[in-house]
């Protein structure tokens, strides 16, 4: 291909531009968006409202929009999601550790319980976040008519799933690690506290959630 013909097919895709452009004008206002492209028909019920949990499964949305980039997008989607994870991790965590703090009398101020709280959800959350799995993805790519141009940017949504087993073996581990530490500081108090934690939480004794 000769740098004439070249030449030529540039200013046919610059002018095309420039029509497109113009179209755009005569039909839409400046700011006015349109999806022009999804992973898969509309949006599935699962962007609008996170499913409940259901066969052992506990599940969480993240989502990113505007995003500049497909992948980018992705990425925070998906991080958005594992966020979210902990947060129920840490809340969920720490109403268990606090419980049989307080029908064991011990006070919220108690420093060598509430490092122990604090340590163990920091592992809690560490073993919990391998068990996440993905579900599903959904995109949309939005066209933005800026009044002179057309641009583009992407909203992304990511579904992901916990299974309720995954989480008392991670608190398990959390707890048995706990016990490893204050049997290393012949802490018997702080020990006693996690064998109580974990019969009534996570042991044999453990009633269903």
């Amino acid at each position: 291909m000769t740098v004439l013909w070249m030449r030529r097919l540039a200013l046919l895709a610059l002018a095309g531009a420039v029509v497109l452009v113009a179209a755009c004008s005569a039909t839409r206002l400046p700011g006015s968006e349109k999806i022009v492209e999804t992973s898969g028909g509309d949006r599935p019920d699962w962007v609008v409202e996170v499913p409940e949990d259901a066969d052992g499964l506990m599940f969480f949305r993240g989502f990113k929009t505007k995003a500049v980039t497909l992948e980018g997008g992705m990425t925070d989607a998906r991080e958005n999601a594992t966020r979210q994870v902990i947060e129920m991790i840490e809340q969920r965590g720490r109403a268990d550790y606090s419980n049989v703090r307080v029908e064991r009398g011990i006070p919220e101020t108690d420093a060598d319980i509430g490092s122990i709280i604090e340590d163990g959800l920091k592992i809690l959350a560490d073993n919990v976040i391998r068990g996440v799995k993905e579900r599903e993805v959904f995109f949309e790519k939005v066209e933005v008519f800026t009044g002179s141009e057309l641009k583009y940017y992407y909203n992304v949504y990511s579904l992901v799933a916990l299974p309720e087993s995954e989480y008392q073996i991670a608190m398990r581990r959390s707890i048995e690690a706990m016990k490893a530490r204050a049997r290393e500081a012949n802490n018997a108090r702080a020990e006693a506290f996690l064998d109580e934690l974990n019969r009534r939480f996570y042991g044999d004794e453990a009633k269903p959630r």
